[in-house]
């Protein structure tokens, strides 16, 4: 069964180029990637995080209507998931719930290495509303921006070793989480690493995890419940004009 996926960007800028995913999915999944083209630059606050809601469900609907089959988002935010899915009915996943949830498969206690300490209270209180706040051994930033982790990979790469060993070591992990979808690349080196180091620990890389997730649901026919998630009661908006009305 083929299947289109779209990783959506919840934020105006560059988007990441699908050829990143290339052989890491499955041959049968067509992965395209998109952006905004109203909201914020950075996703640095909540309040960054709510401008960027309106087009995310805007972006959606229009993937919805073109043939796509499912939509993840590219940001450990989960940026507007709930609202999103009011609006459509593919499925809807964002990364930091999935990789929870597939944490929850793979071990008892999970250390999630994310990259700016400012997102560690917003980052447990999303945990402990998808109830998965008591499996969390340890949260924790290396302190780098996607800037430098992109400008320097083996620092980054560093920095995820310590950590995460200090996770495993001190704190009782047994699964870690890239806290990051930007670090896309390097979960192979910090599984290696960290199996050198003795710790035999599964590490879910959030982006990777979520669409193959999504592609397991569209091969066994499941997308989130319309009871759950009902489509908009009222369609009219007043200053939203791309939106259009309630589907």
């Amino acid at each position: 069964m083929k299947k289109h996926i779209f990783v959506l960007h919840p934020a105006v800028g560059p988007t990441r180029d699908p050829a990143e995913l290339a052989g890491m999915i499955g041959a049968d999944v067509t992965i395209t990637v998109g952006g905004l083209d109203a909201g914020p630059v950075h996703l640095a606050s909540q309040y960054e995080v709510a401008l960027a809601v309106p087009d995310c469900c805007a972006k959606a609907r229009q993937a919805e209507a073109a043939g796509v089959d499912a939509i993840v988002i590219d940001c450990m935010g989960d940026v507007g998931v709930a609202e999103i899915r009011e609006n459509v009915r593919i499925p809807v996943l964002g990364p930091y719930q999935t990789s929870l949830a597939v944490a929850s498969l793979l071990g008892q206690r999970c250390g999630i290495a994310t990259m700016a300490r400012q997102v560690v209270p917003v980052m447990y209180a999303e945990a402990r509303r998808y109830g998965f706040a008591d499996a969390i051994a340890a949260l924790d930033a290396i302190d780098m921006s996607v800037a430098e982790m992109a400008a320097d990979p083996e620092e980054r790469d560093r920095r995820l070793a310590d950590l995460c060993r200090r996770m495993v070591e001190r704190d009782g992990a047994d699964t870690i989480i890239l806290g990051c979808t930007e670090m896309l690349g390097a979960e192979t080196r910090l599984s290696a690493t960290l199996r050198a180091l003795g710790a035999d620990v599964a590490v879910v890389q959030p982006l990777v995890a979520t669409i193959a997730v999504a592609a397991a649901m569209l091969d066994a026919r499941l997308a989130h419940s319309k009871t759950a998630y009902p489509f908009p009661m009222f369609g009219n908006h007043v200053g939203y004009p791309h939106l259009g009305g309630a589907a």
